[in-house]
Parts: C-alpha cells; structure tokens; sequence
C-alpha cells in the first residue's frame, strides 16, 4: 500500500515501513532524516520482538520421557530399583502388569518411575483366606468335649513346616520328603543337579529380593521348563508356567 505524505512516498511491507523521499528541487535534507529516524525506530521495535519470541522458543520446557528397562537374568526389584536410585516399591506401583513384586521373568519391561514423578501408591498382594464352612447345628447330638489338633489348610501334608501362601509351602507339599528348610533360596544347598527333570524341585536364588523361589518341575521342552508353583502370580496363587532354563540357579531330585 502506498501512502502521500506531503513530497514523500511511505511504503508499508510486512508491517515494517520503508520511506522513499522524492527530493524537491529545495532539497529537503530534513525530510529525509525525519524519515530515516522513523525507520530506525522500527527496525529496532521489530528486532526487539523477534529476539523475544526466540527467548520464548529456547525456555520452553521439554516434555520428560520414560525410562523403560529390560529384565535381565537374575534381576529383582531390588537390584533393579538400586540400580536406578529409586525404592524398589515405587517400582511395583509404577508397573501395573506385574501381578507379584517378589517375581520379574527376563525380557519383561519395566517403566522407571521418574525422580520427581507422583506415583500413585499400589497394595501388595494379600493372601487369600478360604473360610471354613459352618457346620449344620444338631441339637440332639451331645459329643464329647475335647481338644484337636490345629486343623491344615485343604489337601496340606501333616508335617508342613512351611507358611501357606509361600512358595516353599506349596514345594514342601508336593514333594514331603524333601529335609528342606529355610527361605527358597536356601534349598541350594540340597540341590544335587543343574539339569531339569520333571518333578524335582527347581530352585532360584536370587527372586524375591533375594529370598528365591522354588517350584515343581512338570515339563520341559528345550530351554523351556513347565513348573507349578505358588506365589507366582499372587500371593497363595497356584499357577503353571513356562520359564527359561537360566532362569533357574539348581534342581533337587
């Protein structure tokens, strides 16, 4: 757009003026310096925005991005949380898929919490409680009083030394020969194989936060070994599973 102002000619391009003076026969000096003025003024509005917007550009906050990590052979939450400075709990409530804190498998994925992130909290497992039924009332019956031994949890084997719930109490219960005691990792020491066999007991030592796991051998299949075992997927959770060779440290026969 063009503008006539007195002997002058403005010119207004992308919002910044540029004036083009017509010298008069007089020559006007004043009018160029009046518009050569106005133009600095301009100029050094317009850098100055510029170089604000660029400041706004480079203190834009970076959105963060997840720290995702690989189980390895061996790992726990433990060491993995040690690892990565951070408890071992805010772990377990930042990854929802895992189902029990004391077991990770290789190859899993695991989301590292960040340092200043708000995790919302996540319970533990509980144990899950079978109640008795109550027994049908018989007026008529008088029996004898007398004291009873504590009464074992269904299908428990007399002589289990081992907390249900665990997964030394189901592996004691399958297999109540074994002189075994002590927490799953210290089974080790009555393993007498590395190579699996369908009903020995295989034993981990580094599962748990360190406490171990053991399960029943029930099938194998290369580097595959089927166990059944307790506690894998829950808290007294009787599950069967396929697990990699090298995930397990020993087996008793």
């Amino acid at each position: 757009m063009t503008l006539l102002l007195k002997n002058r000619k403005v010119l207004l391009i992308a919002g910044l003026a540029i004036a083009v003076m017509t010298v008069t026969t007089s020559g006007n000096i004043a009018h160029a310096e009046e518009t050569k003025t106005i133009l600095d003024i301009q100029a050094t509005t317009i850098s100055s925005v510029i170089k604000k917007e660029e400041r706004k550009e480079e203190t834009k906050p970076v959105e963060p991005t997840d720290e995702v990590y690989v189980v390895k052979a061996g790992d726990t939450l433990e060491s993995i949380s040690k690892a990565h400075t951070t408890p071992w709990k805010r772990l377990w409530d930042k990854n929802a898929t895992l189902h029990n804190p004391d077991v990770i498998v290789p190859g899993q994925r695991l989301t590292i919490p960040r340092g200043d992130e708000v995790v919302p909290d996540r319970p533990l497992p509980i144990p899950i409680v079978q109640r008795a039924q109550p027994r049908e009332h018989n007026s008529q019956a008088k029996p004898a009083v007398k004291k009873s031994a504590p009464v074992a949890r269904s299908g428990a084997v007399s002589g289990n030394r081992f907390v249900w719930g665990w997964c030394t109490w189901f592996a004691s219960q399958q297999r109540p020969d074994l002189p075994v005691s002590g927490n799953a990792r210290n089974w080790i020491r009555w393993s007498n194989s590395t190579t699996p066999n369908v009903g020995a007991v295989a034993v981990n030592t580094s599962a748990a936060g360190g406490l171990g796991h053991v399960a029943i051998v029930i099938g194998l299949d290369g580097n595959r070994v089927k166990v059944r075992h307790m506690n894998y997927k829950g808290f007294g959770v009787v599950s069967e599973d396929w697990t990699n060779k090298s995930y397990w440290s020993g087996y008793i026969y």
